[in-house]
Formats: C-alpha cells, sequence, structure tokens
C-alpha cells in the first residue's frame, strides 16, 4: 500500500501506470490509495495562498451582483500581516484571470509592496510618460 501510494502521490505516475507495474487493476489501485489515506498513511493538505472568507465574499457578490469576489481575514494585530494576507490573495486571484501577456497597472502602496516574492507575475520598475511639450 505505501509503495502504491508513494508512486502515485510523490512520483505522479498514473493509476494505470502503477497498476501495470505491480500486475492489478486499476480499481485495485484507486482502493489500495483509498486505503492508504484511511488508514492515515496518506494526509492530504490543501493550503489556500491566505485564509479566505468565502461566506462574506458570497454575500457581497449577491448583495452588489459581482462576477467575483474575494475577501481575506483581516483579523490580524499586525497590519502588515493583514496587507500580507491581501496581496498574496490578490496575486492568486490574478493569477487565474490574467493571461502572461496582459498588462496590469497598479498604485504603488504597502499591499503590492507585499506582493509575494514566488508571484507568477513579474515585476517592472514604474515608467512615467509625460505628455511632449
Amino acid at each position: 500500500m505505501t509503495k502504491v501510494a508513494s508512486r502515485f502521490y510523490l512520483q505522479e505516475h498514473s493509476k494505470i501506470e502503477i497498476a501495470r507495474e505491480f500486475d492489478i487493476s486499476r480499481f485495485q489501485v484507486a482502493r489500495l490509495l483509498d486505503s492508504a489515506q484511511a488508514h492515515g498513511l496518506v494526509h492530504i493538505d490543501i493550503r489556500y495562498p491566505a485564509p479566505l472568507n468565502a461566506e462574506l465574499a458570497e454575500h457581497l457578490r449577491e448583495a452588489y451582483r459581482l462576477r467575483r469576489v474575494v475577501v481575506t481575514e483581516s483579523s490580524y494585530p499586525d497590519p502588515a500581516r493583514t496587507r500580507h494576507a491581501v496581496a498574496q490573495a490578490a496575486a492568486e486571484f490574478l493569477r487565474h484571470i490574467l493571461s502572461p501577456t496582459d498588462i496590469l497597472g497598479l498604485g504603488w502602496a504597502r499591499t503590492v509592496n507585499a506582493w509575494p516574492r514566488r508571484s507568477p507575475f513579474r515585476r517592472r520598475s514604474p515608467s512615467f510618460n509625460s505628455p511632449a511639450p
């Protein structure tokens, strides 16, 4: 069971590949994976980039007829931690809606400065265009 779970979760082999290797059916592989999880050999942990308040987000979405809303927890005693949570949630949200060729302009502020360093978006130095005289 441990070898099957290791192949699937750590080495990212497909159930069909594992079934061939161990000469069992892919359904048996699935049952072994379920069993490994039930017996505590496998623990699946989903981590959100920042604690989100889905209930409040849904309320705001419905009240204002918005398509998408993300609300982060803001009960941190440290304002820097709140800014980090907002910046992290914003980066994750934008990662899903922007394409690599999109350009996003933001005002520079402390929350933007807290943007996650591992963000898939590149930071560019600001450039200023002034009208010709």
